[in-house]
């Protein structure tokens, strides 16, 4: 597959994830982490992750919306591993970074993966694991890939996204780490990051995914 189509999938990938993850929110019955009775879901309170669980938090039958947000994300994922992979060839400054870049990539990938396929709700333990090894994973790919693209004039958009993706991704896991292993209360503002932070995500795969889709010629 040439880079171009795979910037082509890129792009399907981050709507689909768009499209799904809504439609998951439509269906999520209700309750938060902080108010279990809310009703509905909540843009700024809600995790994704709780979108992923069997019964939402206020008890009641969650498959529909675990089944869609599952398929988003998976899509999501594939979307960051295909950047993470292929992107380094948007420049050809390669080198060091790009191996870094591929390798992180495909770690970030892996732990992606398994976080999505062992929600909290069943396997505590083991999401805990898996979404430090996305975030660490997936933050020193993304620094990896700014690295070889470098800071060209044409890059300039491009590399602020990513800068912004990386520190809120680091924040969102500090608060996330402090919550879950350093006895911290639980504060509206980790799961208000964690979407911040998606978005622009989501909007730095996409602008990868559009330079892939407008590179003339893939290089080796």
């Amino acid at each position: 597959m040439s880079t171009r189509w795979v910037g082509v999938a890129v792009l399907l990938a981050c709507a689909t994830f768009l499209v799904l993850v809504t439609l998951a929110a439509a269906h999520y019955p209700g309750g938060t982490w902080l108010d279990r009775g809310r009703a509905g879901h909540s843009f700024w309170e809600n995790f994704l992750c709780d979108l992923l669980h069997a019964q939402s938090l206020n008890g009641a039958d969650n498959r529909v919306a675990s089944r869609l947000s599952r398929a988003a994300m998976l899509a999501m994922a594939f979307a960051l591993g295909a950047i993470w992979l292929v992107g380094p060839t948007l420049s050809p400054r390669r080198g060091h970074a790009a191996l870094f870049c591929r390798a992180l990539g495909g770690v970030a990938l892996v732990a992606t993966i398994a976080l999505i396929l062992l929600p909290s709700d069943r396997h505590p333990a083991a999401h805990a694991v898996a979404v430090i090894g996305a975030t660490l994973g997936g933050t020193g790919a993304t620094l990896a890939l700014l690295l070889v693209l470098g800071a060209q004039p044409s890059d300039r958009r491009l590399a602020a996204l990513g800068w912004l993706a990386v520190g809120l991704a680091v924040g969102d896991l500090a608060l996330y780490v402090s919550t879950q292993y350093g006895g911290a209360g639980l504060e509206v503002s980790t799961a208000a990051i964690q979407r911040i932070a998606t978005l622009v995500a989501v909007g730095f795969a996409a602008a990868v995914g559009a330079g892939l889709v407008r590179q003339r010629k893939p290089r080796s």
